[in-house]
């Protein structure tokens, strides 16, 4: 979809709703090496400016947790 609208994307917001959580374990993210999920969605939308809509947690068990 972000490529449908190139180049239009100048001074606008965009609320970032990707979830790169990996359905089949629900134990880590998928994203590509050394990147990540909005990297690679702001790559997209140059001239825009990108929000995170969403923010997850990677439970391990009661009182720990992985992510941000």
């Amino acid at each position: 979809m972000l490529e449908a609208y190139a180049g239009g994307w100048d001074g606008l917001v965009v609320v970032d709703v990707s979830n790169s959580l990996d359905f089949a374990s629900f134990d880590e993210l998928v994203v590509l090496a050394g990147s990540s999920a909005a990297s690679e969605i702001q790559k997209k939308i140059p001239g825009g400016h990108r929000a995170e809509g969403l923010q997850h947690h990677v439970h391990r068990g009661p009182g720990q947790r992985e992510g941000g």
